[in-house]
This record gives C-alpha cells, structure tokens and sequence, in this order.
C-alpha cells in the first residue's frame, strides 16, 4: 500500500497521469445497450442531461452535440426523469 502511496506521487511530481479507472453506472435501470452511450456525456451524465435541458436544447441538439443516437437522449431523460 505504501508502494501505491509513493508510486502516485512520483507520478504526480513528473507530470505524468495517474491511471484512474473510469466507473459507468451499472444500474439495472439502464439497459445495456444505453450504458456505452453514457460515457459521451461526461462524468456527471445525469448532471450534464439537465443541464443541457434547462438551456433550452432539444433531444437532436443534445444527441447531434455528443454523437449519439437521438432515441439515447430521450430513452435517459425519460430514465432519468428529466422534463423537457
């Protein structure tokens, strides 16, 4: 564990990226084929929907904007409980 402590800050100190593994949402609510789509819109998807919403962008906006199928942004938002 110390080793691990050192190793990141020597990491750190050179500049270099600490390697950080990325964790999607596993929920079951989420079918399997919206889960790939997830990572397009950041660390904070949910976060990043609503935001986007309350600007005023429209599902094809949304969906256009991250490269992702249209009925992906509908299917999340309506998942998610996001009011157009």
């Amino acid at each position: 564990m110390i080793f691990d402590h050192a190793l990141h800050l020597q990491k750190l100190a050179c500049g270099d990226d600490v390697p950080r593994q990325r964790q999607l949402s596993c929920r079951p609510e989420i079918p399997a084929e919206l889960r790939k789509y997830i990572a397009a819109l950041g660390p904070a998807p949910k976060n990043t929907l609503e935001t986007l919403v309350d600007l005023s962008m429209t599902d094809d906006d949304i969906a256009r904007y991250f490269r992702v199928p249209c009925r992906c942004i509908s299917q999340l938002r309506e998942i998610w409980n996001i009011p157009a």
